[in-house]
């Protein structure tokens, strides 16, 4: 199940949402939803990222160092 949720970005903002759409072969709204949640696991895992590839989003345990 999903809810819509609505929100108000900046042109620049949205334009930029709009071409990794573009560059993802995904519509806006979808793009938006893909980095919101990835950015809420982030928050609550802080030792895991995702990173991008022509095919997958791939969570990887960030590296620490001095």
């Amino acid at each position: 199940m999903s809810q819509v949720v609505s929100t108000r970005l900046p042109d620049h903002t949205a334009e930029r949402l709009k071409r990794l759409a573009r560059r993802l072969g995904k519509t806006p709204s979808e793009t938006g939803a893909i980095l919101i949640e990835e950015s809420l696991r982030e928050s609550e895992f802080p030792y895991i990222e995702f990173r991008h590839s022509a095919i997958l989003n791939l969570p990887c345990s960030k590296a620490f160092g001095s």
